[in-house]
């Protein structure tokens, strides 16, 4: 029969040494099979020898985001007829002869071109300029009527979202309609023309502020924030314009006049800082 032979402990190797020995063995054996199934895994996820880990196939983009592409915006130019007051070397000497035509309830806004220009109104004719030039003279104001183009064209709105990019276009929209109406008003105004002004005022604001909310429900793209801020300032500049037009419309003050257009004015300026910006976006 067979018998498993022992060693002996007198003439043997110690049994302490061979413990030690067998837990050394055993650790060494779990580091060699660790580092080879740690390897094998990285191998199966590098690509062409590089060291970058290739994420699955199905991961998909983050939830919320949105794909950004180019809308475009076409605008068609706006030639005004503007009905100036003075032209200054400085703009001290500008913004006090604004002040003493406003005081006398005539429009005045300081526009810094080769000069500092002091604009008393703009109109969508000649015609319509020269009749508001002649509410100026009245007052003791000397006036001068010439011809500008605010610049128009197709825009190129790139990196935005298909929303944004949609209400950034309303609000551009708005604003140029909005300008070449309230040039219209008060053209009719001054020539005489029969015109409902609370009525025009009314829906402006209306179709304006719907564009405003729609734009304030998108999330600005990266890069966009100078010419977002840009366009709000001018859909704002608008408002205070059809603003002033409503109380015209209601109290019949002249001061109301003088603030109606010398807002409409500024939104010339305006209207034109944000069509430069939004050509100049990356």
């Amino acid at each position: 029969m067979y018998r498993r032979k022992r060693f002996s402990l007198k003439k043997g190797i110690p049994m302490p040494v061979l413990v030690l020995a067998g837990a050394l063995l055993a650790v060494f054996s779990g580091y060699l099979l660790g580092e080879f199934l740690f390897g094998t895994l990285l191998a199966g996820n590098r690509t062409g020898g590089g060291n970058t880990v290739s994420p699955p196939d199905d991961v998909s983009a983050p939830k919320g985001t949105q794909e950004l592409t180019t809308t475009t915006v076409d605008l068609a130019a706006v030639e005004v007829f503007r009905v100036q007051l003075g032209a200054f070397a400085n703009r001290e000497g500008a913004e006090r002869h604004a002040a003493d035509a406003l005081a006398k309830q005539v429009p005045a806004h300081v526009v810094a071109e080769d000069k500092y220009r002091v604009i008393a109104g703009i109109y969508a004719s000649k015609a319509a300029a020269a009749k508001a030039a002649q509410y100026a003279n009245n007052r003791g104001l000397d006036t001068y009527v010439y011809a500008v183009s605010i610049p128009g064209g197709s825009l190129s709105l790139r990196g935005v979202t298909e929303g944004y990019g949609a209400a950034l276009r309303g609000v551009l929209s708005e604003i140029s309609a909005s300008l070449r109406a309230q040039m219209n008003v008060w053209g009719q105004h001054f020539s005489g023309q029969p015109t409902n002004l609370a009525q025009e005022a009314q829906a402006l604001e209306a179709s304006l502020r719907k564009a405003q909310e729609q734009l304030a429900s998108q999330a600005v793209p990266q890069g966009w924030d100078s010419t977002h801020k840009a366009v709000i300032s001018a859909s704002n500049t608008a408002l205070k314009a059809i603003s002033e037009m409503k109380a015209f419309a209601e109290k019949k003050d002249q001061t109301h006049l003088a603030d109606a257009i010398t807002f409409l004015v500024q939104l010339a300026e305006d209207y034109e800082e944000c069509l430069t910006l939004a050509v100049s976006v990356p």
